[in-house]
């Protein structure tokens, strides 16, 4: 069983004092255990209840804990910092695929212009072949005169 020091105390076996708050440990038997409960000094933990800071079994959680800590807000770090190169990599990219699609805009802009030009040559092309193989129809018909009638 676990035991709360609630008034300062010393463990009779190795001399060790407790203070106030304090887990006792290690545990007494349960001889020392009633005779400093009678006094006082001690209360029983339930088994459940977390371990204690001030205890060498509390301090060595709290210590682990502290070390978890740092290595997450280490990670954290290290993960902002790769976070914010990406960040910075991503925007170069966008910036550079941007250059690249107002390039191939102006590209497909001309291109049109060339199309544009291109098909109208064909028209008046076209437009002067036909001309070429119906000549009367773009001839006016010749006045009868006097003579000939």
């Amino acid at each position: 069983m676990r035991y709360l020091v609630i008034s300062p105390c010393e463990d009779s076996r190795t001399g060790v004092e407790f203070e106030t708050g304090h887990e006792f440990l290690p545990e007494p038997d349960a001889e020392q255990a009633k005779r400093l409960i009678d006094a006082g000094c001690l209360r029983a933990i339930p088994d459940d209840a977390p371990i204690l800071p001030g205890t060498l079994a509390g301090d060595a959680k709290i210590l682990a804990l502290e070390e978890d800590v740092t290595r997450l807000l280490e990670a954290n770090d290290d993960l902002r910092g790769k976070l914010t190169k990406a960040a910075i990599d991503a925007g170069a990219e966008v910036s550079a695929a941007k250059g690249e699609i107002e390039k191939l805009t102006v590209e497909r802009d001309d291109l049109r212009v060339q199309l544009d030009t291109a098909n109208s040559r064909v028209a008046d092309l076209e437009k002067s072949a036909t001309q070429e193989q119906n000549p009367s129809s773009t001839e006016k018909p010749a006045a009868k005169t006097k003579a000939s009638a």
